[in-house]
């Protein structure tokens, strides 16, 4: 990461994009307007083929917050991610993703949150977004009161927060000390490292309003991924075991990481089905019962 400290932003948002031509207007608008004065946006264009690289120039200049474009040949989401964070100045760092839009004060109010808590990472509730106009709270799972303390003092945190990288921010300093990054060609990438990296933060604080909107229903988006890579998952649940280790004797650990990897699995399902092999939904299946009875003997009669 860069550090000018003499004109450092407050924070810098991190925008991976790749073919969003569609969607990037209003992402970036949306970050554009942000109510916070002291706001870094760096775009990293992984290799667009369609209109994004054009719609990026004439993003660049205009009113409101300047943008910084760095472009890259394709190397997925998590490379992308990890060159926006060498390139960033930022005293806290965020993460919006170029087909989703954020509301003007989301990341006012997570700094201001994150600064009067003295909290090394915030994250807040996000919105759900259709095409119909439908629309789903994104909750943040655990009473408010829970927040404000780190991992090792409550363990539900971890369940409360999400493994989504975008609806938080995360303090510089926290990044820099755990020598974070995002594994580079896997598809998870949140889940296998987000959940570690709150573990190591001093606390976790909360802003309980939906800043954060998501879009559903984007042909082409990874979440709805329905081939052979869903197997990735199982190194993603790797991870988070491997990252929460260090808390074993912490009281209630060993429920939660038990919960995360299991919502984590069985989230995988529906991608499954849409991918109309029998084969591979069989092997899925029992791949998924197969790890939950090694790692986590006796979970079926607690789920």
């Amino acid at each position: 990461m860069n550090n000018n400290s003499s004109n450092q932003p407050l924070i810098s948002v991190i925008v991976p994009a790749y073919n969003v031509g569609p969607y990037i207007d209003k992402c970036l608008q949306t970050l554009k307007a942000q109510s916070l004065d002291s706001v870094e946006i760096i775009v990293v264009d992984d290799g667009s083929t369609d209109d994004t690289p054009d719609r990026l120039r004439a993003l660049e200049d205009g009113e409101g917050h300047p943008i910084r474009i760095v472009r890259q040949e394709n190397a997925g989401l998590s490379a992308a991610r990890n060159t926006g964070m060498a390139a960033a100045n930022g005293r806290y760092i965020g993460f919006v993703d170029g087909d989703d839009w954020v509301s003007p004060e989301m990341f006012e109010k997570l700094c201001h949150q994150a600064m009067v808590t003295d909290s090394e990472v915030v994250v807040c509730a996000g919105s759900k977004r259709w095409p119909d106009g439908k629309r789903k709270r994104i909750p943040l799972r655990i009473p408010m009161e829970q927040y404000g303390s780190s991992v090792s003092s409550d363990p539900e945190i971890l369940w409360g927060g999400h493994s989504y990288a975008w609806n938080k921010i995360y303090a510089r300093d926290l990044i820099e000390r755990e020598s974070f990054s995002f594994p580079d060609g896997k598809l998870f990438e949140d889940s296998a490292v987000i959940y570690g990296l709150l573990a190591k933060a001093n606390r976790v604080s909360a802003v309980d309003e939906a800043l954060y909107l998501y879009r559903m229903d984007r042909a082409g988006a990874i979440t709805q991924v329905a081939d052979p890579r869903v197997f990735h998952i199982f190194e993603s649940c790797d991870s988070i075991r491997n990252s929460l280790a260090f808390l074993e004797h912490v009281s209630g650990i060993r429920e939660v990481t038990e919960r995360l990897v299991r919502t984590h699995l069985f989230a995988r399902f529906p991608a499954v089905r849409w991918s109309r092999s029998p084969i591979l939904s069989v092997k899925f299946t029992h791949e998924t019962l197969g790890y939950l009875d090694s790692h986590f003997p006796g979970w079926r009669t607690r789920y």
